[in-house]
């Protein structure tokens, strides 16, 4: 892991205890960015919570981020690299996934949970470059050399931000998005670059969020 994404997950979760390897993790890429999405819209339908509009962003930014790889100095002699996504809702995993389809980018093959309703049709194993989009909970023992992360959270349609900064009502909760152990696996996945994407308005009402924001 990079020692500017190790930095802070290992001040906050681990009271600065953690040491970093001697491995050279350095690439052709920012290491390390905050995407702040503050006009994403999340939706909800029942229990499931999405957002298309940062779903797009993070399909797009991996396209990108793939691309710009592919003519990086420094890699031309890695046989790959891998890509990954974490989002803390299935529903979310879905969208993003049918997103990538749309782009033409090929998705690592995953177990939909339980009540996913995305199709496997396209997807390919974890091999070849192919991009993997999992959920927090799904990635948890796992890396990737680049992963981005979709926070979803936001306000509803329909809804801004009222004066003098107050938020939303929806926004005063952010579920178990805002649960310190799921941020820190999503944090600790990458070895060489980490992007994550929210509105980190709405986020920031997480005490770890904005302990997170409040040090980057």
């Amino acid at each position: 892991m990079h020692p500017d994404i190790a930095d802070w997950p290992n001040q906050y979760f681990y009271g600065g205890k953690l040491r970093s390897g001697d491995q050279n993790r350095q690439f052709n890429l920012f290491n390390y960015k905050l995407l702040n999405l503050k006009s994403s819209r999340q939706r909800m339908d029942g229990g499931n919570i999405s957002n298309p509009m940062e779903a797009k962003f993070v399909a797009k930014l991996a396209r990108a981020v793939r691309d710009n790889l592919d003519e990086g100095l420094g890699w031309s002699m890695r046989r790959s690299f891998s890509i990954g996504i974490i989002t803390f809702y299935n529903r979310q995993r879905n969208v993003i996934t049918n997103e990538f389809r749309r782009l033409g980018l090929r998705v690592a093959h995953d177990k939909p949970d339980h009540n996913s309703d995305a199709s496997e049709d396209g997807e390919v194993a974890e091999a070849d470059n192919a991009i993997i989009v999992k959920t927090v909970d799904g990635f948890q023992g796992s890396e990737s050399d680049i992963i981005i992360i979709s926070c979803v959270r936001s306000l509803n349609y329909g809804e801004e931000r009222g004066r003098k900064g107050q938020r939303g009502r929806e926004a005063r909760s952010i579920g178990f998005v805002a649960d310190a152990n799921r941020l820190n696996v999503a944090l600790t996945r990458a070895r060489y670059g980490l992007y994550v994407v929210g509105n980190f308005d709405v986020l920031s009402v997480s005490a770890s969020f904005h302990g997170f924001f409040s040090k980057i």
